[in-house]
């Protein structure tokens, strides 16, 4: 058993977290932390999880750990995560983006990109943001195949009302060149470039509030001079051997991967214009699946285990 604590907090990706965790057969969760929550039973906090699990929430002792989810309070896991602890056998898988920010021993979780790294050396690994996901992912295929030489544009649509969300006005469109946009297409090519060495190409992306509960949808255009049935060809090869993305024959929506750790994705190219439409959930693929599915792939556990999830549509 992966003998596993979660720093946490009471919003979303600790109790999506805990929520795939409870029911992981590899994983015996040995301590969750909530600020000021120390000795209270998480059935309590959270009665979702009666009756699946006895957890209190206490103060941690590493030492007793194989693996650790950082899914909150980034400034208590800044203080635990000590030179010493960094250098020790205990993996480390950042949901944040706040505490894990570069070194060697990080390997960034998007699996599908990264995943030998991730097997062969992976010590610690941050999940990128549902955004960066929702760009890199689908066009990891024609950046192997060195067909990324245009300009990509994407939309990206979040869910309304997220409460991690740090915009304070529905369906406000985020500006394009602030400092967090900038960050965001450079963290996308870093990607790209492990697969297209020589892409430099400009990136536009727009991310817009919708209507879904829950749920990214994002639709990526860019000019590409090969058929769709080619384009088609080379997505399902690349992901052939891959357990989370499938290629679809219609426009995907939120509703159709909610509660499942799948993205869909749709693919067509109309007289040279390439257009890929694909949706996942934004808590699961976006988030807290990715996360056990890093963690599976570094204690070498087949990718799938504790994520076939019913989707709840």
């Amino acid at each position: 058993m992966i003998r596993t604590g979660i720093i946490g907090d009471s919003r979303r990706p600790t109790r999506e977290l805990m929520r795939l965790l409870i029911h992981h057969p590899d994983v015996d969760i040995k301590f969750l932390t909530l600020e000021g929550k120390e000795g209270q039973k998480l059935n309590d906090l959270q009665p979702e999880f009666t009756g699946e699990n006895e957890v209190t929430v206490k103060r941690p002792d590493l030492r007793e750990l194989d693996m650790l989810f950082v899914a909150g309070d980034a400034t208590l896991a800044a203080a635990l995560l000590t030179p010493e602890v960094l250098d020790s056998d205990i993996k480390i898988v950042d949901l944040t983006g706040e505490v894990l920010t570069g070194g060697e021993d990080v390997v960034p979780a998007l699996c599908e990109l990264y995943r030998k790294n991730l097997v062969r050396e992976g010590k610690h690994a941050t999940v990128p943001s549902p955004e960066v996901m929702a760009v890199a992912t689908p066009l990891l295929p024609f950046a192997r195949n060195l067909l990324l030489n245009n300009p990509i544009s994407a939309t990206i649509i979040v869910p309304e009302g997220d409460e991690n969300d740090n915009i304070s006005q529905p369906r406000v469109v985020a500006e394009l060149l602030n400092t967090r946009d900038k960050k965001f297409n450079r963290r996308i090519k870093e990607m790209i470039s492990e697969l297209q060495q020589s892409f430099e190409a400009p990136i536009t992306t727009l991310r817009i509030q919708g209507s879904q509960r829950r749920g990214v949808l994002a639709v990526i255009n860019f000019d590409c001079t090969i058929s769709e049935a080619e384009m088609h060809r080379m997505f399902d090869e690349f992901f052939d051997d891959h357990n989370f993305i499938y290629r679809i024959g219609v426009k995907p929506e939120p509703g159709m991967v909610e509660n499942t750790n799948k993205c869909l994705v749709n693919i067509t190219n109309r007289e040279g214009n390439a257009m890929i439409t694909l949706a996942f959930d934004d808590r699961v693929k976006g988030g807290a699946g990715t996360a056990v599915h890093a963690m599976n792939l570094m204690f070498k556990l087949h990718e799938r285990v504790g994520l076939d999830l019913k989707n709840s549509r």
